[in-house]
């Protein structure tokens, strides 16, 4: 019994691989040189984009909605559904008139972004089994260059085509290359932090100008969270105003970058070279999770010369930080000011008065 068994899963596994291997042989389409589009009922599952110089990135769907970036990083879900709904309205002005087709094929060769669109899958369907071995199906791979039509359209061509059109995207009136950049940078998921107060087990935070302003807050199981002052001397409750302490607490959720400086905008040095830390925020989970965040003043002018020397042009409505030590990204004040305070912040106004007198 065993070896009927044994030879029949053999022959399933072969008759599998033949159709894995074929697939990735060819391009598994049939489509002409102008439809670009994809089916409003097509789901995506993945998406590689490529870049004339081999720079690449990797877009996969994992689950109903979630994406992985090059296989490993949290990928911005925004951004993919953005490029998924401008897949599907990709439509066709014109072809590229017969005089400038050379010049349009050579700047796509020379400079355009390879895009290949992938649709989920199954290699195997067994009759009271189901579907088996998921996988990817490619059904549209192109070109896409810089503007056309005074940046009103991309130029666009079908991979392995020698026939190039103009391509716009309706109600829009700039062109839209952008949105199949092929740097990493431009897919990170921008989310730094995303915990509930139930989930925060300690916050450290350091003001290196200020150290008496340094504080901790560590999760108390009787008095739900206890303050610490730079010495690691507990603050009497009675001191303190609970209700910021609370408020406070809750605020480490939905935090998130504006943008992260990497590529063309990457500053090659460190950046408290240049710009000194105001404050420095640890922050552990009730599960082990560790986030350590840097937060950079404002750059004056000179900074800024040497900034901008470094690769980096300054936005007087972003502030910088760093992000566990590995990703230096522009942020929004607004976004986390709230978790950007001293230890007097949380002192009542009898405590203050005295902490005060103290500094006097």
């Amino acid at each position: 019994m065993r070896r009927p068994f044994l030879l029949t899963l053999t022959l399933i596994l072969i008759i599998a691989l033949i159709a894995l291997f074929s697939g990735n042989m060819r391009i598994a389409f049939l489509q002409s040189d102008d439809h670009f589009n994809i089916d409003q009922n097509v789901s995506v599952s993945k998406i590689i984009l490529t870049s004339s110089a081999d720079e690449q990135v990797t877009l996969e769907r994992i689950g109903d909605n979630e994406w992985v970036l090059n296989y490993i990083h949290a990928a911005n879900k925004v951004a993919v559904n953005q490029l998924i709904t401008t897949l599907r309205r990709l439509t066709v002005q014109r072809p590229v008139s017969i005089g400038n087709r050379q010049g349009v094929n050579e700047h796509l060769q020379r400079d355009g972004t390879t895009v290949e669109v992938y649709k989920r899958r199954f290699w195997l369907n067994i009759p009271f089994f189901g579907s088996l071995l998921p996988g990817h199906r490619l059904i549209r791979k192109f070109v896409i260059g810089d503007e056309a039509e005074g940046g009103q359209a991309n130029y666009m061509r079908m991979y392995g085509s020698d026939n190039p059109y103009i391509v716009y995207l309706p109600g829009m009136s700039t062109a839209f290359h952008g949105l199949f950049s092929p740097e990493e940078a431009q897919w990170h998921d921008p989310l730094v932090i995303d915990l509930r107060a139930h989930q925060i087990q300690k916050i450290e935070v350091r003001v290196p100008e200020s150290p008496k302003e340094s504080f901790t807050i560590s999760r108390d199981d009787m008095a739900g969270f206890s303050m610490f002052d730079d010495q690691g001397n507990e603050i009497d409750r009675s001191s303190l105003d609970t209700v910021r302490l609370d408020r406070y607490v809750h605020s480490f959720s939905e935090l998130a970058y504006y943008s992260l400086l990497t590529g063309e905008r990457k500053v090659t040095a460190k950046p408290e070279r240049i710009l000194p830390p105001f404050m420095e925020i640890e922050v552990w989970s009730t599960t082990g999770e560790y986030t350590h965040l840097i937060y950079y003043y404002r750059p004056n002018r000179r900074q800024e010369g040497r900034l901008y020397a470094e690769g980096l042009v300054t936005d007087p409505n972003l502030f910088y930080m760093t992000i566990n030590e590995e990703k230096f990204a522009a942020a929004e004040f607004y976004i986390f000011s709230r978790i950007l305070r001293h230890r007097s912040y949380f002192l009542n106004d009898d405590s203050n008065s005295l902490m005060n007198a103290g500094k006097e």
